[in-house]
């Protein structure tokens, strides 16, 4: 499922991960001395591995007959909609999207440590 990029997706993105997301990914990610052009490459690749973290575990929670209409209400970008949609299938929907995003976000971490560190897994 390949996903589109709108900017309702984006601010979207940016509500997740807060205000203060650029600051605080640059230094949880040592990227101080990188250029704005490579911080901002980060940040951006880090919405959409969070994005697409979400998609893969609200897509095994949802029965496989709502798979196309998630697929739709998200191509729509229509964010109030789709919040709705999703409700019918995960009540505690804030809480499920701040632990995949901080599942992500750590895991990242992770991985980007063990390549600053030489390990390769």
């Amino acid at each position: 499922m390949s996903m589109k990029k709108n900017p309702k997706e984006q601010q979207f993105i940016a509500q997740l991960l807060g205000e203060d997301i650029g600051t605080s990914v640059i230094s949880d990610f040592g990227l101080e001395d990188g250029t704005p052009e490579e911080q901002a490459e980060f940040i951006t690749q880090l919405g959409e591995n969070i994005m697409l973290r979400l998609t893969l575990e609200i897509l095994k929670i949802i029965p496989d007959s709502e798979h196309e209409k998630f697929k739709e209400l998200m191509g729509a970008g229509d964010m109030p909609t789709l919040r709705q949609f999703l409700l019918a299938h995960i009540p505690d929907l804030d809480r499920f999207i701040q632990h995949e995003v901080t599942k992500e976000y750590e895991a990242t971490k992770t991985r980007t440590h063990e390549i600053s560190q030489g390990i390769n897994i």
